[in-house]
């Protein structure tokens, strides 16, 4: 894992990256995204706009200025030794202490509570090392993945966003989920 710049434990076998290096992590996270691309793109629209390793590396390198800038923070998710999907942090707002997460993980591990764990890991980062107040959560209404993980996290619904995103052409509907740091720090009593 010498190509990442942060690892933080989640579980005995999973954790988050941070990438360091655009060419050594492009490369396996586009065989990744490339190898399972219709269950990837059902939901994310940025599928359709990595078509190569080159797509991938800009998309990499602009995440990686955007985090020096504190714009955005990305993770690779790890599971037992493999890159199997992605998480982070986007539309960070420090001045009001808001951001947006979001996830994707390759078909083959999902089931697993994988990405349940990442969330409750980066709550913790975004609320206890970022000094979120408030993290967003949006799931198209028809990925019930999703809009389960955001509840099983501890996220509490908020509103329906009609047509929210544009997605093969299509408006989408999304659901709203919210977590604010009060929750979050009741939901640690637990």
């Amino acid at each position: 894992m010498e190509q990442f710049r942060f690892n933080l434990k989640v579980a005995e076998d999973l954790y988050l990256a941070m990438p360091m290096y655009v060419d050594k992590v492009a490369e396996k996270l586009f065989e990744v995204l490339d190898s399972d691309r219709e269950h990837i793109g059902k939901y994310l629209d940025f599928v359709e706009k990595t078509q190569t390793i080159e797509d991938e590396r800009a998309f990499i390198a602009s995440q990686l200025n955007d985090q020096a800038a504190g714009k955005s923070y990305l993770y690779l998710i790890i599971y037992q030794g493999d890159l199997v999907g992605t998480i982070n942090y986007h539309f960070v707002n420090h001045q009001h202490g808001r951001a947006e997460i979001g996830y994707w993980l390759h078909s083959a591990y999902t089931g697993k509570g994988l990405v349940s764990r990442c969330v409750k890991a980066m709550l913790t980062i975004g609320f206890e090392s970022l000094g979120f107040n408030r993290i967003d959560l949006y799931a198209d209404v028809e990925n019930a993945p999703s809009n389960a993980v955001a509840t099983r996290t501890g996220f509490k619904f908020n509103a329906l966003q009609p047509a929210q995103v544009k997605m093969h052409g299509q408006f989408r509907d999304m659901n709203q989920y919210i977590m604010l740091k009060s929750d979050y720090e009741v939901s640690k009593e637990d």
